[in-house]
């Protein structure tokens, strides 16, 4: 009686190592790095990519796109004001980094980070 209990055990042990890991989460990172947390997230991910690879265009579409999801996000703002940056758009990306500080009340880095690229467009 011993061995069939022993079978059955060592069947339902190597039962249990041989399942399938779990699939990751929609939400989960699939390489490791930090995913983003909503579609906007994923949005400005895409456009910092697009910038750091130099499509302007690309860029700015993915940051637009997000900004009609989330208007009132100042870290869009202030992305999108760093492709009109490097664009050579400076009066634009004044304007866009002004919104993004309008926008910024009680978040310091990020209005330093807007404040340094108003100054920035100026010195051009």
């Amino acid at each position: 009686m011993i061995r069939p209990a022993l079978l059955l055990l060592a069947v339902l042990t190597a039962a249990g190592c041989a399942a399938r890991a779990p699939a990751p989460r929609d939400d989960a990172p699939a390489s490791g790095a930090a995913a983003p947390a909503s579609p906007t997230g994923a949005l400005m991910l895409l456009g910092r990519e697009q910038l750091a690879a130099g499509n302007h265009p690309g860029a700015a579409a993915a940051l637009e796109r997000a900004l009609r999801i989330e208007p009132a996000d100042p870290e869009l703002w202030l992305e999108l004001a760093r492709v009109r940056h490097a664009q050579g758009r400076d009066e634009q990306a004044a304007a866009l980094a002004r919104k993004a500080l309008s926008l910024a009340a009680g978040r310091p880095a990020l209005e330093r980070s807007a404040n340094a690229l108003i100054e920035a467009t100026a010195r051009r």
